[in-house]
């Protein structure tokens, strides 16, 4: 660490322990800062800047220390290693000062503490953040170095000009006990020169080391982001709102969209600056991967009422309050376990009634390819046509009300809000699904009996095929097939079969291929419950850009001898 020398105003190197008790500047860059390759030449004399050198040192002479830090000159910034281990050290190094400076260069002598501190262009600066935070006291100084107050002493105003909990302002709250996005929220309205400093400001405010990449722009954030998601459990991280704009959807009928998991810059968490951290699992799986996000995090599921369809919600570990539920956002499933975040203009409050999903690795999308970005819309990175980049080949279930979907496979090209079984171009190969259903009918003479659930498999081969003969299904009762159903699961589980062989595992195992399933109601009753299945070429640009075909089930209570004799067709692999 480079420091002044308060008596004779040079530059002195420090390592580690051995640095001496020093004051620091935190201000506003203005014109005709005096640099470091400045104090080497000699050429810093009667420069504008070296005003606030010469004043840091002497205020750090008054209070009895003989060295103070001051970034324009302390560091070479032509040496892109000495300045990111600069950067990367910032926050310690405010932290570790003896007392920091503030110096408002627009604040008036005259200037009311109460009604214009707020107004200075100290609070807009991103740098200024963790300026603020770190160090145990800041004195506060106006354009003629007056003193106009201690950070310790304006606790309270500084709270409400920056929305910084007043435990952190005090150091009486460790930053880790504050969620994410309420962390994130602070640098949410202010400004740095440079866009990749957005991100680089706030390493100490999180923790994380991270090399610094000038020109990388907007990509810096994401980095940041992957670093607290490396560091931390916290999922408030992925709670940021877009404020209301252009792009926002407006009615119930305007077209959904879709972004990447992680916001594009601090202002997308404006409005989590009340967000508190709630209990949660004490397991929480996170880390990045080349395509985004890997998780074992518990989705939560929504039924939709008029389908019977489910809507996938990510937990966010936060409220805004005590009276409301968890905060969540929304997902949308677009690939093999793969979902992209829906409509970032809002948060859940997911107080409403809501199922978990089986815990496995599943994947958040933090980029979306370039082809499906909607280009009026540079940022966000927003996108309607990401849903169907996978979704080349489509089959759909449609039941009525009390079909319950228990189990479906493969599980990762299951989409349960539009439940459907989808593929890739080049997948089609692999057109192969199987769903269970659990059906719940009452289906005793009597109001008095209560409903009976049947369980039942449905198999379909070959349904990427337009060609009705390519298209072979089945239903099954379960009970009656447990052993020769488990067995089938248990080769065909994890999707690496193409149709053929699965044909052939079917056929092996004597799975009957048949377009009924007939249940006996009760032993008491001669009823019959007959489940049936059609399959229906349909045309549904809102689920498919190609036709595909539909499943609709249906099902039958019949009295005695009505009820039919499932026929049994023949596999066909070839």
């Amino acid at each position: 660490m480079r420091l002044i020398n308060t008596v004779t105003g040079t530059l002195e190197e420090f390592h580690g322990s051995n640095t001496p008790r020093y004051a620091i500047l935190s201000h506003t860059w203005e014109d005709d800062e005096v640099t470091f390759q400045d104090m080497c030449r000699g050429s810093h004399l009667g420069r504008r800047g070296y005003v606030k050198i010469t004043m840091t040192c002497r205020k750090a002479l008054e209070s009895g220390l003989e060295y103070a830090w001051v970034d324009t000159c302390c560091i070479d910034k032509t040496s892109s290693a000495e300045l990111s281990e600069a950067i990367n050290s910032m926050f310690r190094w405010y932290r570790r000062a003896s007392i920091c400076y503030a110096f408002l260069s627009d604040f008036a002598p005259s200037g009311p503490i109460e009604s214009e501190l707020g107004l200075s262009r100290w609070f807009t600066r991103g740098w200024t953040l963790q300026e603020l935070i770190a160090p145990k006291e800041v004195i506060f100084f106006d354009q003629d170095w007056n003193v106009r107050g201690v950070k310790t002493g304006l606790v309270e105003h500084l709270a409400t000009i920056t929305g910084i909990n007043g435990g952190i302002l005090s150091q009486k709250q460790d930053l880790s006990s504050i969620p994410v996005a309420r962390r994130m929220s602070w640098p949410a309205k202010r400004k740095t020169t440079r866009l990749e400093d957005e991100a680089y400001c706030l390493l100490g405010i999180f923790d994380v080391n991270m090399p610094l990449l000038y020109g990388e722009e907007e990509k810096a954030f994401r980095r940041l982001q992957h670093e607290i998601i490396a560091s931390t459990p916290d999922l408030s991280i992925f709670a940021w709102c877009l404020p209301s704009g252009p792009h926002a959807p407006t009615t119930r009928s305007a077209p959904r969209t879709y972004c990447g998991i992680l916001a594009d810059s601090p202002a997308a968490f404006l409005e989590c600056v009340d967000m508190l951290k709630v209990p949660h699992h004490t397991w929480r799986d996170v880390s990045v991967c080349s395509i985004g996000i890997k998780t074992n995090i518990q989705i939560l599921r929504e039924i939709i009422p008029a389908t019977q369809g489910t809507r996938y919600i990510l937990p966010v570990d936060c409220i805004r309050n005590e009276r409301q539920g968890l905060l969540g956002v929304r997902l949308r499933k677009v690939g093999p376990h793969e979902y992209v975040r829906e409509n970032p203009w809002a948060l859940l409050d997911s107080a409403c009634k809501l199922y978990s999903m089986v815990v496995m690795p599943r994947y958040l999308l933090t980029a979306l390819p370039s082809e499906y970005i909607d280009g009026s819309a540079s940022r966000p990175r927003i996108s309607r046509e990401v849903l169907f980049q996978k979704r080349n080949h489509v089959l759909q279930m449609s039941a009525p009300t009390g079909f319950n979907i228990l189990d479906t496979w493969p599980s990762g090209i299951f989409d349960g809000e539009d439940q459907i079984f989808f593929l890739s171009a080049g997948l089609v190969n692999r057109d192969v699904c199987a769903i269970k259903f659990g059906l719940n009918v009452k289906a005793g003479g009597s109001q008095r009996h209560k409903p009976s659930e049947f369980d039942f498999m449905f198999f379909a081969v070959g349904w990427a095929s337009l060609d009705l003969s390519d298209l072979q299904c089945t239903v099954v009762d379960w009970d009656k097939y447990v052993d020769q159903l488990t067995a089938v699961e248990s080769t065909i589980r994890e999707w690496h079969e193409t149709s053929k062989e699965v044909v052939e595992t079917l056929q092996y195992y004597e799975i009957p291929k048949s377009p009924t399933v007939v249940f006996k109601s009760s032993p008491k009753t001669t009823r019959s419950v007959v489940v049936s299945f059609e399959p229906v070429m349909v045309c549904d640009e809102s689920v498919c850009r190609r036709p595909f075909w539909r499943i609709k089930f249906s099902f039958e209570i019949m009295e005695g001898k009505r009820a039919p004799t499932p026929s049994r067709g023949r596999w066909t692999s070839e």
